[in-house]
This record gives C-alpha cells, sequence and structure tokens, in this order.
C-alpha cells in the first residue's frame, strides 16, 4: 500500500495509533484511509488490533506465565499432566492468555485507556468526557483520554478543531501539538496545524497560554486575539485577528469589507474544496458582503449579479469573467 511515495505498512499505521507518525506520515495516512471503503476498513481493523495488542500487552504475555496466574488464582497446585493429548494442553495455554489478557485490558481500558477520533471527508463533532465540546475540521483528529485523571485534562491533536472548554479552575486543559502546547481554563478558540509544523490559534471567547515547545516563550491572548508560530524561523506573532471568517470553515458564513475578489475566492475554494479562479479584469475588484450558509451556487450567483460576471467552464473548473 502506497500514498505520496509513502509505504502504509502496519509499522507505520501502529507508529500513526501511538501519536509518533511525522505530520507528513500522518496526512499520507488520513488520505490513503479516505481514498475508498476498503481502506477504511483496513484502517479500523488495524486500530482495533492495536488496541487490543497496546492495552492489554499480549504481544509480551508468555503462555506459560499466563497459566500460572490463572492457576494461582482458581488455587490450584499444578498443571495437568501431559496425559492428556497435547492439542488441549495447548488450548488451556491459550485460554489462560485470554484469560489474563482480558482481566488486564478491561482494567486499562477502565482506567487508563485513550480513543482518537478523526474527521475524514466531513467535519465531525466530538464532547469529551469532562464535557468539553470539541468540532474536527476535515483530515484531522484528536486525542483524549476516556477519563481524565490527575490536575491536569490533557489532549493531543493534529489539523484543524475549535474548542469550547468546560471551565474547570483545578484541572486546567492542555492541548499538545507537535510543536506547541496550548493551556487553558475555560474558554473557546481555534486551532490549526499545518503540516510543515506552523500553528495558528485565535481565541474566541475567555484566556489561552501559547507555548512553543523548546523555548523560554509563552503568549497569552484575549478575545479577539490570535498567534502564529512559524517553525523554521521559530518565530511568534501575536495581533489582533483580521480574518473574520476563521471560523467559517465551521459555520459556513462569510464576512468580506471591501476584500479583493481574489481573496475572496481563496477564501471560499478553501471551504468548499472548490476550484473557482477569476479573469485577471475581475480579480482586484473589492468586494462588501456577508454569506450566510449558502450553497458554493448561490455565493457564485451572487458574485456574477453583483459585478455583472458570466461563468465560464473549463478543463480546471468555472471561471468568472466579465460580461
Amino acid at each position: 500500500m502506497t500514498h505520496n511515495n509513502i509505504n502504509i505498512t502496519d509499522i507505520l499505521l501502529s507508529k500513526y495509533f501511538s501519536g509518533n507518525a511525522s505530520e507528513e506520515e500522518a496526512n499520507a495516512i488520513l488520505m490513503w484511509k479516505k481514498a475508498s471503503e476498503a481502506n477504511r476498513k483496513e484502517f479500523d481493523q488495524s486500530y482495533q488490533v492495536w488496541q487490543l495488542t497496546m492495552t492489554a500487552g499480549i504481544s509480551k504475555l508468555d503462555p506459560d506465565a499466563a497459566w500460572n496466574k490463572v492457576n494461582a488464582r482458581a488455587k490450584v497446585t499444578k498443571k495437568p499432566t501431559f496425559k492428556v493429548q497435547r492439542f488441549y494442553s495447548n488450548m488451556l495455554k491459550v485460554a489462560a492468555v485470554l484469560v489474563v489478557s482480558l482481566l488486564t485490558w478491561f482494567t486499562y481500558d477502565r482506567y487508563f485507556s485513550t480513543v482518537r477520533y478523526y474527521a475524514d471527508a466531513n467535519i465531525e463533532n466530538v464532547i469529551l468526557e469532562d464535557g468539553t465540546n470539541v468540532t474536527l475540521n476535515k483530515n484531522s483528529w484528536i486525542e483524549a483520554p476516556k477519563h481524565f485523571r490527575g490536575s491536569l485534562r490533557k489532549v493531543s491533536m493534529t489539523g484543524e478543531a475549535f474548542f469550547n472548554v468546560k471551565h474547570d479552575a483545578s484541572h486546567p486543559f492542555i492541548i499538545e501539538t507537535k510543536n506547541a502546547a496550548i493551556k487553558v481554563l475555560g474558554t473557546s478558540f481555534n486551532v490549526k496545524t499545518m503540516p510543515e509544523g506552523n500553528i495558528n490559534v485565535t481565541v474566541a471567547t475567555g484566556r489561552v497560554a501559547f507555548m512553543p515547545h523548546n523555548t523560554k516563550e509563552a503568549v497569552i491572548l484575549s478575545k479577539g486575539e490570535y498567534v502564529s508560530w512559524n517553525e523554521s524561523k521559530k518565530e511568534l506573532r501575536k495581533a489582533r485577528s483580521a480574518n473574520q471568517n476563521y471560523l467559517a470553515w465551521k459555520t459556513h458564513r462569510f464576512e468580506f469589507k471591501e476584500n479583493k475578489l481574489d481573496s475572496v475566492i481563496k477564501a471560499i475554494n478553501a471551504i468548499y474544496n472548490s476550484e473557482i479562479a477569476l479573469g485577471k479584469e475581475v480579480s482586484q475588484l473589492k468586494l462588501t458582503a456577508r454569506f450566510d450558509s449558502l450553497s458554493i451556487e448561490q455565493i457564485v450567483e451572487t458574485l456574477k449579479v453583483t459585478f455583472n460576471l458570466k461563468a465560464e467552464n473549463t478543463n480546471t473548473g468555472l471561471v468568472l469573467v466579465k460580461k
């Protein structure tokens, strides 16, 4: 199995499930999974097997040791003799392994295991155990404990997500990404990570602390502020958010104020996965408008009427030009 010149092997899938795959590998796996229903089924089956082996520790269990554990619990003084056929003896050992594995898995699953939530072709909404609401953009995932333990509520993520964190002053909420951590008590904000390691955080309500890894910097963000981290330059930038549409992927609401038409089309294409282009003579026209949950067809029709445009179909998509 290969995607984008990356071999999708069992070892690579294990790295991905354990959170150790690179951004490039993770993206390749998500795209491979989305490519067909067969790939999705194989992915799900691999994840189930990985969970069982990792949580129960089956690969590390020794049949004789497992037999001894079950034997001791049953207060049996010795193993059955090999007067019985070897087949049945082996079956008893397998049963012992399964019993110990299931006991281990049940304990781990109940108290220590984590769950990874995926959003592939569709936006997904997740409610965590503490009541925190997370909306995942397409091609994103978040991993969280089934039950938060200790003084911190800690999760990890890749891609883009909007968090509405349940307030709990005594248990701060920590989001780990590849190159930074975000700490909150109770607030709502958007996090976007990119394959090259860059990160954008925009705060809708409350306050957020943004802390890049391997630096001593920590930035406090309030409502309406955002921070961007450039991984290659190790550069941190904080400002008032000038992007009115940073949540358009979630709400499908756009607001434009004297925006050039080429930037409008770029924003719309990114959200609707469309391939609309502009003729050179119209790219610098400016738009002031609000689109509230409109279809892509409705938006195109509005632009045509507003600027007296016509739509031409080409091999690469739709092009808007002057009549």
